[in-house]
């Protein structure tokens, strides 16, 4: 089997629940999933068009390119505002960006950004040189299907420290995971009893503003001094006309929901979030979820079975049917596994995976492993094992080729199961 692979990019998303898979329509995680593959080569102080309706404002006396495949870029500082449009099932309509914005990261770290997805209904408007200070507006309606969010997810490269970014005049100083929401006065209700939180008065014509720590630390400056966030804790801020700013309530994030509104999302971020470690860390001052300790049972050295389980080839219709041949062309093939799983192990053990141009590897989390390979030439791929038991690995794959001529993003989930020495 590994002979005949065709390098392509891998995804590992959250298993959203079965009830907020029965509400969305496909396209809404397939086009999350694609933005894992057309965006990745997005470089710093650059936005990617990722899906739906994207209106961008230019700034004064600049022309911009066209922004509405999937993979097109602009630079930030070209941009004034960026309006996404609502989730509308009927066209299969659902806004999706990515930013990789510079924030207070300093120029000689110039390969790492700050991750910014915003989704569905939200405009943004650029506050500063390169979206580092931004003011943004987000749906104050439901949005239509539970994975399919209005909203901002913010990470930070790890190991990078503490970085500054200013949303609605707000300064936060994140070495995190961030989402931001608005909504109005009847949204905030609908929060307030959802989590039993007490009424609280608000002004007709304040900006209400909620954050949730996902992981990691962070604080944020209200009245002067540093507050500082907890992990997996929602807060409400109003921001009056006069631009005075109080926290209004804070509750513990609804866990099953969260995760069903933003679990696709988080899981296509630089650092992916484990479902079951978020849920397990809650409590944990650190909340630092990216990667565990531990170790997973190792595969057996043997005959490994190879079965598709799904792909989405919407994204490459020229070569879709080439890929998904050359991928079941070999149903089976021996393998041999290091004692302590990894990548470059695995490859160092089975020279023709090396031919696949792995240039960077990582544990995800305890069981969960990826490659990476970004090329000049516009193309891009990752593949992740997923170890569930020394017998069985989910083994994905996902591709992206970002050229002049054409594009193509090809999705394929595999399982392999070891059916003899």
């Amino acid at each position: 089997m590994i002979k005949k692979f065709v390098p392509l990019f891998i995804l590992v998303l959250f298993i959203s629940t079965i009830a907020a898979q029965e509400v969305c329509p496909p396209f809404v995680q397939q086009a999350i999933e694609r933005i894992g593959t057309s965006c990745v080569l997005t470089e710093r102080n650059q936005a990617c068009y990722g899906n739906g309706l994207i209106a961008v404002d230019p700034q004064p006396n600049v022309r911009l390119e066209p922004f509405d495949v999937a993979g097109d870029k602009v630079a930030l500082m070209a941009v004034k505002a960026l309006t996404l449009s609502p989730l509308n099932v009927d066209n299969n309509e659902w806004g999706l960006s990515v930013l990789q914005v510079q924030a207070s990261l300093p120029d000689t770290l110039p390969g790492q950004n700050v991750t910014m997805i915003v989704s569905g209904d939200v405009s943004l408007e650029n506050a500063g040189n390169a979206m580092e200070a931004f003011y943004f507006r987000g749906g104050i309606g439901a949005p239509g299907c539970a994975s399919a969010p209005n909203g901002i997810v913010i990470q930070t490269p790890e190991g990078a420290g503490q970085v500054e970014l200013t949303a609605n005049n707000i300064t936060f100083s994140l070495g995190s995971t961030l989402i931001l929401e608005t909504f109005d006065a009847d949204g905030l209700q609908t929060r307030l009893d959802a989590t039993e939180t007490d009424a609280v008065e608000v002004a007709d014509d304040a900006t209400l503003l909620s954050y949730t720590l996902v992981e990691g630390s962070a604080t944020l400056m209200l009245d002067d001094a540093d507050t500082e966030l907890a992990p997996l804790e929602t807060s409400i801020i109003a921001i009056d006309k006069s631009g005075a700013v109080s926290v209004i309530a804070s509750y513990p994030a609804p866990i099953e929901d969260f995760i069903a509104s933003y679990g696709d999302i988080l899981g296509v971020l630089p650092q992916r979030i484990d479902a079951e470690l978020l849920t397990s860390n809650i409590g944990d001052t650190n909340g630092e979820t990216r990667v565990t300790d531990g170790t997973c049972v190792a595969p057996t050295t043997g005959t490994w079975a190879v079965e598709i389980v799904s792909s989405d080839m919407s994204g490459c219709p020229e070569m879709g049917g080439a890929i998904l041949d050359a991928m079941t062309s070999v149903s089976s093939q021996y393998l041999e596994f290091p004692d302590e799983f990894s990548v470059d192990a695995l490859i160092a053990l089975n020279p023709d995976m090396g031919a696949m141009g792995i240039s960077t590897s990582e544990q995800l989390d305890t069981c969960t492993f990826r490659g990476t390979s970004i090329q000049e030439s516009g193309i891009s791929f990752q593949l992740t094992f997923t170890l569930q038991d020394e017998n069985t690995i989910l083994y994905d794959y996902n591709f992206n080729a970002s050229m002049e001529s054409f594009t193509c993003n090809a999705i394929i989930n595999m399982k392999m199961t070891r059916t003899g020495d």
